[in-house]
């Protein structure tokens, strides 16, 4: 049976298992493995050299592909690993159910087991995970490893396991109470087993001794640059982060709003793992067992709740898609221990089912574990049939045999960037880890030089002391650095701000951007921009026509309609295009946004009415709430003579925000070209409600005010 079940999974994920890089971290993990390279915070040493044992072992294949392998691998032996924890298990509550009898020839709960791992290994994270080279599979064999040491009381081992599982992913931390409860059950617990469990695991939480040695031979990746206990120790607490965030940002306020939000998502994501149903069991199981008093079944449940519930609400992130993209990954864990109450609530139903169709034949309920061949096999073609149906509607969106996206975006920008060119990327783990495999692992384009903004994934030019600077003064920093490259070099920027380096124009080139004018070096000044254009050598695979169901694929996927629009003479079909795909990716809706408004009021500048009539009344089937469509509009129809078109166009931007100063002003200049003086002195009172040292109102309203005072003595006098 385990090797059924290693095999079976690894042909799975084999059958599905990306053939490169993916997005998120791993171009940087496969980099960081193929030259024994520092990752990200807090470091990863396992996985680094982990991976480097397998780049070796494997013959075939690109470094990536290998790497992938060991994903597979990993989440196939913790399969097995955990079918064995849940036979281990069984041994502990079958007897308090059976009244003491053990049956000596029963399948249910090997078959019972086996659907249960599957089950976990073809749920979305743990499928996702086991075909990209990520830390994740890995972290979830060392939560199978360290659970059996646990049940089968080899506790020092089971201190060793944990500090070296620490090495690999720190969110082991939340089966740290596993370590307290060993110390507790130890038969001889005194301050000689607390030193020996402290030893076993600093032994393997040693691994982290890799950092400083690497780093002292300053590897193309270093990052934190851990050559110093205080370097160090930044890296493993992952400073850089917030050491307990999952990564930089603003998090929510903590109340009971929050808290009830945030559990709210636990469960909803819960059933996307494992549907409804899988919700059910599970919730179902734990009733059962900890009613039975299972063995390990309330460790088991704390374990639950600590890694599923108290991780969500530690972390506290945004409720967007971008943060649930994020999380996806963080439910590995709990998704192990929910597959314990599954098989108790499957090994329950299959016995109480058997039990009821046989009540008045002669069987009670002691008996009902020696149940018939022909009733395990019909319940396990039930439960396997749903387990297929499950799997087949988690293919599509786990099947990356074709997943080139990554890799093609990292190849499209060397091809866009010439000879000896200095690349500057302004954020985006993309865009820095696929130039990172490219670049060290491949050795392709060995000319470029690299450079992050942030000053930490790449060899920084910033200085020693910039990452201890103020925001301001960073900026200030690269803007002066980023200057002399630019009298000197030819320089390329990878960002979404086309105004990153003050005082020099920038214009797309391919996904790119670069100088409008020639540095001052080459003597070449030109109106237009220069170069080749880099569209015609792109790889487009999977762009437009592929769905992506991850979050980061979809986040990346926009990026090349989204600078091809710069170039096409329809531009505003692309923008709607990309928006009406892709509008929850963050970056989408707020970039989408600017370039409609921006192009919108280029058109306007020029004069052309209709097409940016036309782009304005875009924005608003967009952004229904954007109020300077409105005061726009209104100022178009204003200069075609249309006043009460443009009247309706102010009021309307006012009825979404009352205090819109450019439509109360414009407002009040229309009513007073009509001489309607209440009109304009309502707009103008209006405006110095909101702003008192508005110059405009405090000019105009006492004239309008005695313009409005003579009509009204006229018309007396009348």
């Amino acid at each position: 049976m385990p090797l059924l079940i290693f095999f079976s999974s690894f042909l799975l994920y084999l059958s599905t298992l990306a053939p490169s890089i993916t997005v998120g971290d791993s171009g940087e993990f496969c980099a960081s493995s193929v030259i024994l390279g520092l990752p990200h915070s807090p470091g990863y040493p396992l996985y680094c050299l982990l991976g480097k044992v397998f780049t070796l072992l494997i013959p075939f294949g690109s470094f990536a592909f290998r790497l992938n392998l060991m994903s597979a691998f990993f989440g196939s032996v913790c399969l097995v690993i955990l079918y064995i924890v849940l036979l281990e298990l069984g041994k502990n509550y079958r007897p308090a159910l059976a009244g003491g009898l053990i049956p000596e020839d029963n399948k249910k709960e090997k078959i019972i087991a086996l659907f249960s791992v599957l089950y976990l290994g073809v749920s979305s994270a743990f499928w996702h995970s086991a075909i990209q080279s990520e830390v994740f599979t890995l972290n979830a064999l060392f939560v199978a490893m360290l659970f059996y040491s646990f049940i089968k009381e080899k506790y020092y081992l089971c201190a060793y396991i944990f500090g070296l599982g620490l090495g690999n992913h720190h969110t082991l931390i939340f089966l740290g109470p596993l370590f307290i409860i060993a110390l507790k059950q130890s038969r001889s617990f005194n301050i000689k087993t607390l030193a020996l469990f402290t030893l076993f695991f600093f032994i393997g939480f040693s691994v982290y001794l890799y950092l400083p040695v690497r780093s002292a031979k300053n590897p193309a990746l270093d990052w934190g640059h851990p050559e110093t206990l205080h370097n160090l120790w930044r890296v493993i607490s992952r400073a850089d982060y917030g050491s307990l965030s999952l990564s930089v940002g603003e998090k929510l306020p903590r109340n009971l709003v929050t808290v009830f939000q945030q559990l709210l998502r636990f469960f909803k994501v819960l059933s996307g793992e494992f549907t409804y149903a899988g919700v059910f069991l599970g919730i179902f199981g734990w009733v059962i067992a900890v009613k039975n008093r299972y063995g390990y079944s309330k460790t088991l449940l704390f374990l639950s709740l600590l890694t599923g519930p108290g991780f969500i609400l530690l972390s506290n992130m945004q409720f967007d898609s971008q943060s649930e993209g994020i999380l996806e990954r963080f439910y590995l864990i709990v998704n192990i221990f929910w597959m314990f109450p599954i098989m108790w609530s499957l090994d329950y139903i299959m016995m109480e089912v058997y039990y009821l169709l046989n009540r008045g034949k002669g069987n009670d309920l002691t008996q009902s574990l020696v149940i018939s061949r022909k009733w395990v096999y019909s319940f396990a073609s039930l439960i396997f049939i749903c387990l297929i149906y499950f799997a087949a509607n988690s293919y599509s969106s786990s099947n990356w045999r074709d997943y080139y996206l990554a890799y093609d975006y990292g190849r499209n920008i060397q091809r866009t960037l010439p000879k000896n060119a200095v690349f500057f990327m302004d954020g985006g783990d993309d865009t820095f880890y696929s130039m990172a495999y490219l670049s060290f692992a491949n050795r392709q384009r060995q000319d470029l030089e690299l450079h992050d903004r942030g000053g930490l994934v790449f060899k920084s030019i910033y200085g020693t002391d910039f990452r201890s600077l103020t925001k301001q003064d960073k900026e200030l920093r690269r803007n002066k650095v980023e200057q002399e490259f630019y009298l000197n070099r030819n320089i390329y920027y990878s960002t979404f701000n086309r105004d990153v380096l003050p005082g020099v124009k920038l214009v797309a080139d391919g996904m790119l951007y670069r100088p409008l004018v020639s540095p001052p070096k080459y003597k070449v000044v030109t109106a237009e921009p220069v170069g080749k254009d880099s569209w015609p050598m792109y790889s487009l695979r999977g762009i437009y026509g592929r769905k992506y169901y991850d979050y980061r694929s979809n986040a990346l996927a926009p990026v090349y309609p989204y600078f091809e629009a710069f170039r096409s003479k329809d531009k505003l079909m692309l923008w709607k295009y990309i928006y009406n795909r892709w509008a929850y990716v963050l970056w989408v809706k707020d970039n989408i946004r600017y370039e409609i408004i921006n192009y919108a009021f280029q058109t306007f500048e020029r004069n052309l009415l209709e097409e940016s009539e036309n782009m304005y009344k875009a924005v608003l089937s967009l952004f229904p709430d954007e109020v300077s469509a409105f005061v726009n509009l209104g100022v178009i129809a204003e200069k075609k003579r249309d006043f009460a078109g443009s009247k309706e166009w102010y009021r309307k931007a006012l009825d979404m925000n009352p205090k819109n100063m450019d439509a109360l002003y414009n407002l009040a200049v229309l009513y007073w070209k009509e001489e309607n003086w209440s009109e304009v002195v309502k707009n103008l009172k209006r405006m110095l409600e909101v702003k008192p040292d508005d110059q405009r109102a405090r000019y105009y309203l006492p004239l309008a005010i005695a313009k409005m005072n003579k009509n009204e003595m006229q018309q007396r006098n009348r």
